[in-house]
C-alpha cells in the first residue's frame, strides 16, 4: 500500500514513531466541523485505522477538547466511540493527529437517505433510537457530554445495530453536578436546545442532550430535521420561544407525548435520560403487544 501527503504542508505521514501511516489514495472517510478523516495503517497489528487531521492554526481548542474527551472516556469500559490509539502534534507544520479504531458503518444520516428518507415504522425508529439513547446515557455518565448530537455524528450498523458516536471536537468536559465547565463551542442550532442558543452557562448537560435527542428522533421519523427553512439564528431563538416544533400527526400520540416533554422549553421542565427510556421501553412493548394480539 502506497501512501503520499495529505497536503502541500505535511512533510512526513508516517506518525507516533513510524506506527501508524495516513493513506491519501483512498477517499477521506468523514469531514467534521474541525478537519478530516483519512484512512491508516497501524504497521505494527495489520489493522487499519481512522485518522483525524485538524489544523491548529484554526481549531487548537476543539483539538485539545476531542483530545482530552477520547481520554477521559477511554478511562470507562464499553463506550459506545471510536477509541482514541494515539495523538500527535506536528508544531512544525501545526497540525494535530488523532489516532482513532475505525469502524466501517454508514453514519445515520445516510441510513435515513437510504431508507427514502423515512423508516419503515415507527417500532424501527424506536429500536434504534433506544440504542442512541443508551449510548448517550453512557458517556454522560463517564462525565463527558457530546454537545453536537446529529445523525452525522451518529455511525449506525443496521446488519447488528451497533451505534457508535463520533467527533467530538464541540463536547464538553462535566463537573460533579453534570454540569458543562469546559468546551469549545455550541454545536448545530437546529439541534441545539435552547439554554445552548442563548448561552446559558453553566447549564445541565443532561437536559441539554435530552434536548438534542428529540430532534435525532424526529429525524428518524420524518426523515428531516425540523427549522430547515429558518435562516438566522435569532429567528430560530424566537421560534423555539415560541413553542417546540410541531409534531405530525403521522406520529402516534403516546410518542407525541414523550417528544414533547423532551422538548420543554425550560430544562428543568424536561426528562431525564432515564425517564425517556422507560418511556420509549414501555411504548415499543405496547406496540409489540398490539402486533401480537
Amino acid at each position: 500500500m502506497a501512501f503520499a501527503t495529505p497536503s502541500p504542508r505535511i512533510v512526513c505521514t508516517s506518525l507516533c514513531s513510524g506506527r501508524y501511516a495516513l493513506d491519501m489514495h483512498a477517499p477521506v472517510l468523514g469531514k467534521g466541523a474541525h478537519g478530516r478523516v483519512w484512512p491508516g495503517l497501524d504497521r505494527v497489528t495489520g489493522e487499519r485505522v481512522a485518522v483525524k487531521v485538524v489544523d491548529l492554526r484554526l481549531h487548537y481548542a476543539a483539538f485539545m477538547h476531542e483530545r482530552d474527551a477520547l481520554e477521559r472516556l477511554a478511562r470507562c469500559k464499553d463506550m459506545p466511540v471510536a477509541a482514541m490509539r494515539a495523538h500527535m502534534v506536528d508544531a512544525e507544520h501545526e497540525l494535530g493527529y488523532l489516532v482513532l479504531d475505525r469502524i466501517d458503518a454508514p453514519s445515520l444520516a445516510t441510513y435515513i437517505k437510504t431508507q427514502d428518507g423515512t423508516l419503515r415504522n415507527e417500532d424501527e425508529a424506536l429500536a434504534i433510537f433506544e440504542r442512541i439513547l443508551l449510548a448517550v446515557a453512557q458517556v454522560l455518565a463517564c462525565g463527558v457530554a457530546h454537545h453536537d448530537l446529529k445523525p452525522d455524528n451518529i455511525l449506525y450498523d443496521p446488519s447488528d445495530g451497533r451505534v457508535t458516536l463520533i467527533d467530538w471536537g464541540l463536547s464538553h468536559l462535566l463537573d460533579m453536578h453534570g454540569r458543562c465547565v469546559c468546551g469549545t463551542g455550541p454545536g448545530t442550532p437546529v439541534y441545539m436546545a435552547p439554554e445552548i442558543l442563548h448561552a446559558t452557562s453553566p447549564h445541565d448537560a443532561t437536559r441539554s442532550e435530552t434536548w438534542s435527542l428529540a430532534i435525532v428522533l424526529y429525524e428518524l421519523l420524518v426523515g428531516e430535521a425540523p427549522y430547515r427553512t429558518v435562516r438566522s439564528l435569532s429567528t430560530l431563538k424566537k421560534t423555539l420561544a415560541s413553542g417546540g416544533p410541531w409534531l405530525p400527526r403521522s406520529i402516534s400520540p403516546a410518542l407525541r407525548h414523550v417528544m414533547r416533554q423532551m422538548l420543554g422549553y425550560a430544562p428543568a421542565n424536561r426528562p431525564s435520560l432515564e425517564s425517556v427510556a422507560e418511556q420509549v421501553s414501555l411504548l415499543r412493548m405496547t406496540t409489540m403487544g398490539t402486533c401480537e394480539s
